[in-house]
């Protein structure tokens, strides 16, 4: 168990660990950067275009079986 934790230990201390923190810009080019953010806007932006689609889907929808022809009488065959 006490090499399982030292070794955890040794992964998150390392060099290697601060290279993938996303907060760090430090190391980065303008241009990677740019895709950082624009990644960030699109994915705060894609909830807000999942709902509105859910929701002109459904008032096309409505739409669609407003406009469908009602039938008057409806018997079952026995």
């Amino acid at each position: 168990m006490m090499k399982r934790l030292s070794a955890v230990a040794v992964v998150l201390t390392s060099p290697a660990a601060a290279l993938a923190c996303p907060a760090c810009y430090a190391s980065l080019s303008s241009r990677l950067l740019h895709s950082y953010y624009l990644s960030t806007i699109f994915l705060s932006i894609l909830p807000f275009a999942i709902v509105c689609t859910l929701v002109a889907v459904g008032r096309s929808l409505r739409r669609r079986f407003r406009d469908l022809p009602v039938q008057e009488s409806w018997s079952p065959r026995c």
